[in-house]
């Protein structure tokens, strides 16, 4: 494990003597509190080191935000659906009623809220149509419906306060790692824990190297006049960019990394460039 680690280090950019330090120490300290794996570390829940990652490499994927669109997806990943709609439920019932209710008004507007749209406009909107065709509430008035969006806006809010709650109650995703268990593949799709590959920094430099670079360049490029041998010679050139990213991510996944023993491999070495 050590030796591994040090290797990391320098071809990170730390000399050898830098490198073999940090793995003397961190080997001492794993010793002592008995840690076995190399994410168990202590150093990978520090805040500056983590705020320092985050800027620093800011490609590499960080749990997203409350306010984020994508949140609810990533929530449910890492919580469990079940769980965040109980205690949604329970803080915020009008919510969960108005996303289940039978009126396409009502839903419209549980809608607008999670898109973040906001209540005034929402509130416009409602008299807008109030003047041109109030069939559209189904049966609601003007005032029942704007009391209702109230309802609804306020309640979404205790749905988002019951969430950041849940998920700040994951020591994760408070220390800013990724759930262990995502994993790369080729887009990012939380639904199924996945998080694009490219969003690690080898594969980013090995992405941008000339070759790679070139070869994107001649895939994009329309050969000039597109006659039917250039179409043809054009069509071959973006099946060779396609192979060369196809090697490049079957290569990338057999190292076994992931988006979490990444971050802590970055932390760490951003823990040895601050050694004394």
């Amino acid at each position: 494990m050590a030796t591994n680690i040090t290797q990391r280090l320098i071809a990170a950019g730390a000399s050898p003597e830098r490198a073999r330090a940090f793995e003397q120490q961190f080997t001492a300290q794993a010793q002592k509190v008995g840690i076995k794996r190399t994410q168990d570390i202590e150093d990978a829940f520090d805040a500056e080191l983590a705020a320092a990652s985050a800027v620093l490499f800011p490609m590499t994927f960080k749990p997203p935000k409350v306010s984020d669109t994508n949140f609810d997806a990533y929530a449910n990943l890492v919580l469990g659906k079940p769980a965040i709609d109980f205690a949604i439920k329970k803080a915020a019932p009008n919510y969960i009623a108005a996303l289940s209710s039978p009126n396409s008004y009502i839903k419209d507007i549980t809608t607008a809220a999670q898109k973040q749209i906001s209540l005034d406009a929402v509130i416009a909107e409602i008299r807008k149509d109030a003047l041109t065709d109030e069939s559209l509430f189904g049966g609601l008035n003007e005032a029942d419906v704007i009391a209702s969006a109230k309802n609804i806006y306020d309640e979404y809010q205790k749905s988002l306060q019951v969430k950041e709650d849940l998920i700040n109650s994951n020591k994760y995703y408070k220390a800013g790692l990724p759930d262990p268990k995502l994993k790369y593949g080729t887009k990012t799709d939380f639904t199924q824990g996945i998080i694009d590959y490219k969003t690690n920094p080898g594969v980013l430099k090995v992405l941008g190297s000339s070759k790679v670079r070139q070869a994107k360049q001649l895939s994009q490029v329309a050969p000039a006049g597109y006659m039917a041998g250039a179409a043809k010679e054009f069509g071959e050139m973006k099946g060779q960019y396609a192979n060369i990213e196809k090697d490049i991510f079957n290569q990338f996944i057999k190292t076994g990394a992931t988006p979490f023993k990444d971050e802590v491999k970055i932390r760490q070495f951003l823990k040895d460039k601050n050694l004394k």
